[in-house]
């Protein structure tokens, strides 16, 4: 999870079927969620946040195991 100094909150989450997601909340608790293209094919695959800037660009990679 990582917070900049805008107050955008980025993080990950796994969901029920056990697919792994990205997260943007905005200064205002909206929250916005994001994968990879090509969606997701397998348990344990998905997108992994690492880290948001000032300008709002968000860092990370998505695990693929096939």
């Amino acid at each position: 999870m990582s917070v900049n100094p805008e107050g955008e909150v980025t993080g990950v989450y796994w969901d029920a079927a056990g697919f792994l997601h990205g997260f943007v909340r905005d200064p205002h608790g909206y929250i916005s969620t994001f994968d990879r293209p090509g969606g997701l094919e397998g348990v344990g695959e998905g997108t992994w946040v690492s880290s948001n800037n000032p300008a709002g660009a968000i860092n990370g990679y998505y695990l693929d195991l096939n």
